[in-house]
């Protein structure tokens, strides 16, 4: 409990990860070395029991195929060769249903040991044979591909221009068989083909824009969305088994195809799918749509700088209300990530009582995984919508206040306190040379450090005050 307290303190405190060791160890509480990693340790089998036993963790159907192993087990050791035949033919049933062909090779061994022990139960040993034969074509072939798709992941991520002989032979067999029909395969094979086909598109992809070769990149991009449409329509009828026992697949399908739609701007397509999710509802996949869907709508919105559109949309889309419904089943940092999105929305289209509500919403009601940037971010926003509103109140102490906080948890960031000393010089208005000299040096810390354009919004509300140009124009030079 000592240790979970420490490291529940810590998180709240929104402290630096790298620092956890030392904290726990002055503390005082433990003893160097064996006491604190059987504690962990011990810490850490609790939870993972508690995770076990928490209903909807483990997909149901897999859960109840391996509680079926366990009893066969038992049922085999105790002489119950019956009642373990029964549980066997059931959970191999179920093995099939979710397409789990590892677990159907080891039912298939304990059936054969168990109908040798029964008399009452007919069986055929070339049968058995064949459908054997038949679950280890299924595994070598779904393992295989497996392989070959990670490889060209790994490739991916790897390439500077060019692959190694061995990938660039595997592009070749895959470029032989892409056009080989997908629909008589077991679901875990047809969703990995699928996959093994992206891959291979973006390695094409990636290498093109090594070598400058322009003109095949958009051809490339569309087929490796082409790809990724062709396994979310998979996930979501034939294939739905995948989407249902390992989630995570799906969603990643779900946001690769959305960032290529970005990445070509087809804002269409986003709009098409979440139509799709609306006309098909399913209501254990409505949070797919509020954490996936409406993030990326947002995210076009904001890229092509529609921000009048994207504050239409959050209103009819009643996000205040629906998000709020369903933070359970949204991580704490996407949450904060889509919270961000409004902000930008209300605040780069001038409308500054409403960046406020939703500003305000983000800092005082901070999770524990939030962005921390984007945390950081709003904290310097919430000032400024403040001061448009005109509610910021004693100006010095605000700004004040902010510096304190940036230099007790950043002291090397002189970014961040040039930026608020920034902001505390442009509220004061009129805008004079100083200030323009202040934004220059803000310039330079950009220059050195692209990542900086992140906090755009507020760089480009100080443009705005200086220029006297719209924040929707200045934000232009921030989207990178």
């Amino acid at each position: 409990m000592l240790l979970f307290e420490i490291i529940d303190r810590f998180i709240r405190q929104r402290q630096e990860v790298s620092g956890l060791t030392d904290v726990i160890v002055q503390s005082g509480k433990f003893e160097q070395g064996v006491k604190l990693n059987s504690t962990a340790n011990y810490l850490f089998t609790k939870i993972m029991e508690q995770i076990r036993s928490t209903p909807n963790v483990i997909a149901q159907r897999h859960n109840q195929l391996l509680q079926a192993l366990q009893d066969i087990h038992f049922l085999f050791y105790q002489d119950m060769f019956s009642e373990c035949h029964k549980v066997i033919m059931e959970a191999k049933e179920l093995a099939l249903a979710i397409d789990r062909p590892a677990y159907i090779l080891e039912l298939q061994i304990w059936e054969a040991r168990v109908v040798t022990r029964t008399s009452n139960v007919s069986w055929n040993i070339d049968d058995m044979q064949q459908e054997m034969l038949k679950t280890l074509e299924n595994i070598q072939s779904t393992h295989y591909t497996f392989l070959e798709a990670q490889q060209l992941f790994v490739a991916l991520k790897k390439t500077e221009g060019s692959v190694s002989p061995v990938v660039a032979q595997l592009m070749k067999k895959v470029e032989l068989q892409k056009e080989e029909p997908l629909d008589a395969l077991q679901p875990r094979l047809h969703y990995w083909k699928l996959v093994r086909l992206q891959y291979y598109n973006e390695l094409h992809l990636a290498m093109g824009r090594k070598n400058s070769e322009s003109q095949l990149l958009q051809a490339r991009l569309n087929d490796k969305l082409q790809y990724l449409k062709q396994n979310l329509d998979f996930m979501a009828g034939e294939g739905k088994i995948m989407a249902e026992e390992e989630p995570v697949n799906y969603i990643s399908a779900l946001e690769n195809y959305l960032n290529t739609c970005l990445e070509i701007r087809d804002k269409e397509s986003v709009s098409l799918l979440e139509s799709e999710f609306v006309k098909n509802y399913v209501k254990k996949e409505d949070a797919y749509r509020y954490r996936i869907i409406c993030y990326y709508k947002m995210l076009a919105f904001l890229r092509f700088n529609q921000f009048d559109e994207a504050c239409e949309y959050i209103e009819s889309q009643n996000l205040e209300i629906n998000l709020k419904n369903r933070q359970h089943v949204i991580s704490d940092h996407r949450m904060s990530v889509i919270r961000y999105c409004c902000i930008q929305a209300y605040f780069l289209s001038g409308k500054f009582e409403k960046a406020l509500i939703w500003t305000e919403l983000l800092i005082e009601n901070p999770r524990s995984q939030s962005n921390l940037l984007v945390f950081q971010i709003c904290e310097l926003l919430h000032p400024i919508c403040l001061f448009e509103t005109k509610r910021l109140g004693n100006i010095r102490m605000q700004f004040g206040n902010l510096i304190k906080k940036f230099k007790r948890r950043e002291p090397e960031n002189n970014f961040l306190q040039d930026l608020v000393l920034t902001l505390r010089m442009a509220t004061k208005g009129p805008y004079s040379s100083i200030t323009g000299q202040q934004n220059q040096k803000l310039r330079v810390y950009l220059e050195k450090n692209k990542f900086l354009s992140a906090y755009g919004p507020v760089l480009a509300w100080i443009d705005s005050k200086i220029s006297g140009q719209p924040l929707s124009e200045e934000i232009v030079k921030y989207n990178i």
